[in-house]
């Protein structure tokens, strides 16, 4: 998963859904997370919810939000973590970005584990920096990837990230 450096990081956000489609959104999201299937049949849409989890914990700040992303204790939830802390260390916050799932196919997997090759990029987005300046980063083709899953009472959740093996 790519991971820019807090103090490298912007595009305005997309106009704000209706109340319903946001409540349908939700619920999509959360069946997609909940469904022991979703690394088999609907690996895209699993990896950009939790990418679009990990953007607003990222985004906010929040380590809080990682449980929604994150296998607690794991080394993906040390890593945001760490960067959570460097943001928050630096005064830094990050406006507009947005993770957007370029393709995302099941590798490998059993009912409580699974691993998805997939392929995550980044929009521009702005750095706000402590003093108010801000900075547009460009958008970024992230790497491909493969995602360790791990399967919880909440849901799927990412366990680690790693490069695929040579081929």
């Amino acid at each position: 998963m790519h991971v820019p450096s807090p103090a490298a990081s912007a595009a305005a956000s997309p106009a704000s859904p209706s109340a319903t489609s946001r409540s349908t959104i939700a619920t999509s999201v959360l069946d997609v997370v909940v469904d022991p299937e979703a690394p088999r049949a609907r690996a895209h849409d699993l990896v950009q919810a939790l990418a679009d989890a990990r953007a607003a914990a990222l985004v906010a700040r929040d380590e809080g939000r990682l449980a929604t992303v994150d296998h607690r204790g794991s080394p993906a939830w040390q890593l945001d973590a760490n960067v959570i802390a460097a943001l928050r260390d630096k005064g830094v916050r990050w406006e507009g970005l947005s993770l957007q799932v370029a393709r995302a196919t099941f590798v490998s997997g059993s009912g409580t584990t699974a691993t998805i090759r997939a392929r995550v990029d980044w929009t521009a987005y702005v750095v706000v920096h402590v003093d108010g300046t801000r900075e547009a980063r460009p958008a970024d083709m992230g790497e491909e990837l493969d995602l360790e899953l791990v399967r919880v009472a909440a849901g799927w959740r990412i366990a680690a990230v790693s490069e695929p093996p040579a081929t």
